[in-house]
C-alpha cells in the first residue's frame, strides 16, 4: 500500500514537469490492453495519428540514452532519461535530431513524427517510464496530450 501511495505521489507530482510530445495530432491508442486481428496484447504507451515531418519535441529536461532504428519494430526511435528515475520513449519517427547522451531542455525539437518501423500510418508512439516500469502516459503528461487529441 505505501510503495502504491508514493507512485501516485510521484506521478501527481512529476505530471507538472511533462508536457505533450506534439502540439495537436489525434489519439488513435490509449494506454493498456489492445485488442487487434491477432489477439490482444500489452501496449506500453500511447499511439498519437499526426502527419508525417510534424515537430517531436523532449517531454522534459533529459539527457538521450538511446536513438536507433529497429525496421521490424519501433522504427526510428529515441530513449531519453529524466531526473534519473523517468525514461520517455517516442517510436516510428522519419527523423532524429538529437544523439546518445546528448542533453536535451524542455520542448526541445528532438525529431519528426512518422511511419516507420510495425506502423499501420503515421504517428508517435510515446511511453513514460518509471525505474523502466510503463505508465499511463495521460496520467504523467499535462492534460494538453488528452484535451488535443479529441479535436
Amino acid at each position: 500500500m505505501k510503495r502504491i501511495i508514493i507512485i501516485v505521489g510521484v506521478i501527481l507530482f512529476f505530471g507538472f514537469l511533462f508536457s505533450p510530445p506534439v502540439q495537436g495530432g489525434k489519439l488513435t491508442s490509449w494506454y493498456g490492453i489492445r485488442l487487434s486481428g491477432l489477439g490482444g496484447f500489452w501496449h506500453p504507451g500511447t499511439d498519437i495519428g499526426h502527419y508525417v515531418g510534424a515537430p517531436v519535441t523532449s517531454v522534459g529536461t533529459g539527457t538521450v540514452t538511446r536513438t536507433g532504428n529497429e525496421e521490424t519494430g519501433r522504427g526510428l526511435f529515441i530513449d531519453i532519461s529524466h531526473y534519473g528515475v523517468f525514461q520517455s520513449r517516442y517510436y516510428h519517427l522519419d527523423s532524429i535530431a538529437v544523439a546518445a547522451g546528448e542533453k536535451v531542455g524542455h520542448k526541445t525539437q528532438i525529431g519528426t513524427v512518422g511511419n516507420t518501423g510495425f506502423s499501420t500510418g503515421p504517428h508517435l508512439h510515446y511511453e513514460i517510464r518509471l525505474i523502466g516500469i510503463p505508465l499511463p502516459p495521460h496520467l504523467i503528461t499535462r492534460p494538453g496530450i488528452i484535451v488535443n487529441m479529441f479535436r
